[in-house]
């Protein structure tokens, strides 16, 4: 592929929509449901449920982390940025760790896992509230002025370089 950084960076992006998609269908849409329905039937939902969004979390965990890493790298490695670049993607990264860790909390199935869900409904809010924060932050760091580095440390597409004004 000519342009890798693109293909990560979608599969960064698209990957972080199912992730936060899922996050908001669980507080907006899955829990005020349950809320409707007896503690028999929200147990049965859960037990059928959280096994498939802890494999989603799980994979779309590990996406997010080597691809955001490597997006992170590329763009220090590449590109000038101002140096408070360097702390947003430290905050990103931090904020990125605590939402994965609740939602791989709040989709466990051990018993501090259950334990936790006993206060879901203000877990998941946290977690909506904090992905909401790292989704706006991601937004304005694009924002940040950045130029590619050196020509001569930057990767250099072959097919686009022309020959004759090398001559």
């Amino acid at each position: 592929m000519k342009h890798p950084e693109l293909l990560f960076r979608w599969l960064h992006i698209l990957t972080a929509i199912a992730l936060v998609g899922g996050i908001y269908f669980w507080r907006w849409a899955l829990l005020p449901a349950l809320d409707k329905v007896d503690e028999s039937t929200r147990k049965q939902v859960h037990d059928q449920v959280r096994p498939l969004w802890s494999r989603c979390v799980m994979i779309s965990s590990g996406i997010l982390l080597i691809t955001g890493l490597t997006n992170a790298y590329r763009i220090i490695k590449f590109q000038e940025i101002d140096s408070v670049y360097h702390g947003l993607i430290l905050a990103k990264l931090v904020l990125a760790l605590v939402i994965l860790w609740l939602a791989a909390k709040l989709a466990g199935r051990s018993s501090s896992a259950q334990k936790f869900r006993e206060n879901e409904m203000k877990w998941v809010n946290m977690t909506a509230f904090l992905a909401t924060l790292l989704v706006c932050l991601a937004g304005y760091m694009r924002s940040v002025e950045r130029h590619p580095k050196n020509a001569l440390d930057s990767p250099v597409d072959v097919e686009t370089v022309d020959e004759t004004a090398v001559e």
